[in-house]
């Protein structure tokens, strides 16, 4: 039987071999299905730990779309045959929420909430806290507002467990998806070369390098150092993201992002079609960023720290990080300056676009927000600070 592992919420693997990457998304695909239901036939259990019920079961309180509360029923959730599932105990006592559907019963993962309460019209920062009043209102606004929804669910043997609660309109795209769009890559990119790969219950992302490429980029511009284009690609079957697509470059140890492709999980969604938009979007615009730097190259600037603040106004760092946290940057970044050496807009444009890699402590999401914003940085304007060339009369 397949590992009930796969069903954990902490679940996650990772890699850099692309047939481990296939075998790992097939895996999770033939466990991953979706139950179209109307939301009168769901019923909310919600964990009661005011009761104790005989033969070591659990007592939960059921909520009824259509009868209100109804007497409540006790679950086995120790089973002492196996070891492995307790940590899916373990996790339904932690979420205090199980579904039934049709008469069966669903487990349900701690995310699930974010987007069962969308199906019913809820909202606000508290509506993930557990609570009993939370699953009765849910369950009587899904009577109120009757719908059809799509619960995505993965099933080990005979444990079911709820991962997310779709609308009608979604439509499951097989994570395999993201292999098969691997295969089909030939744009004169080179051999790709995966970085990594990471698969958890909320997303599915690999990260691919063409240094072949990069190389043709530093002959034909004159960039002498690697800067490595490169594709990262995501799928998320329980909504965290849609199939998406987005362009990278490798500075040293950091990557920045460019341009992006996503398409929304509605409808078929055909793998060749993906990267035929892929290849219009992003891998056909590659040689816009390596011909910026080669043309940057030919920039003498006279005062590299002014022009490095400009730049940053012009990219609208602050907005992201805020006045306080772009003053530490601006000193960091000022601070790789030599006073007594020559600088060129490359240069300062280089130091910008390492910068995600240079700075510690943020929050993942702003450093994503970051690596997205620095890339404007090639494209800025810096003919204000470029040195003058001196003319000595003949």
């Amino acid at each position: 039987m397949t590992n009930i592992k796969l069903l954990s919420d902490n679940y996650q693997v990772s890699g850099t071999d692309l047939s481990e990457l296939r075998t790992a998304l097939e895996e999770m695909d033939s466990i991953t299905s979706l139950t179209k239901v109307s939301t009168l036939d769901i019923e909310i259990l919600s964990l009661d730990r005011s009761r104790s019920i005989s033969g070591g079961k659990t007592a939960f309180r059921v909520f009824s779309p259509l009868d209100g509360e109804m007497p409540s029923v006790g679950i086995q959730l120790d089973r002492p045959e196996t070891e492995k599932f307790k940590t899916l105990a373990k996790e339904t006592r932690a979420n205090q929420l199980l579904l039934r559907v049709n008469g069966k019963i669903l487990f349900t993962a701690s995310d699930l909430i974010s987007t069962m309460s969308t199906r019913a019209g809820l909202g606000g920062t508290n509506i993930s806290r557990p609570s009993s009043r939370r699953d009765a209102y849910i369950a009587e606004l899904f009577g109120f507002d009757e719908k059809d929804v799509k619960i995505l669910v993965r099933k080990v043997g005979n444990i079911r467990k709820a991962f997310a609660m779709h609308s009608e309109r979604y439509g499951l795209v097989p994570q395999v998806t993201l292999h098969d769009i691997i295969e089909k890559i030939d744009y004169g990119l080179g051999t790709p070369v995966c970085r990594y790969w990471e698969i958890d219950q909320s997303r599915s992302c690999v990260q691919l390098d063409f240094p072949e490429r990069a190389k043709d980029f530093a002959k034909v511009y004159g960039i002498s150092d690697r800067i490595i284009p490169g594709i990262r690609l995501m799928t998320s079957d329980v909504g965290d993201s849609s199939v998406c697509a987005i362009g990278t470059w490798r500075i040293g140890k950091g990557v920045v992002s460019s341009d992006v492709f996503s398409r929304k999980h509605v409808g078929k969604i055909d793998p060749a079609f993906i990267l035929q938009q892929i290849e219009r979007q992003i891998f056909a615009r590659y040689d816009r960023i390596p011909k910026m730097l080669g043309e940057l190259l030919k920039v003498d600037i006279s005062d590299p720290a002014e022009c490095l603040i400009s730049i940053l106004r012009q990219i609208k760092l602050e907005e992201k990080v805020g006045k306080r946290r772009l003053q530490e940057i601006t000193d960091l970044l000022i601070a790789q300056f030599n006073p007594t050496l020559k600088y060129t807009a490359y240069d300062l444009a280089k130091t910008i676009l390492a910068l995600p890699d240079s700075l510690k402590g943020l929050p993942p999401s702003t450093l994503k927000t970051i690596e997205g914003l620095v890339v404007d940085a090639v494209f800025a304007d810096y003919k204000e600070y470029e040195t003058e060339l001196a003319v000595i009369a003949a």
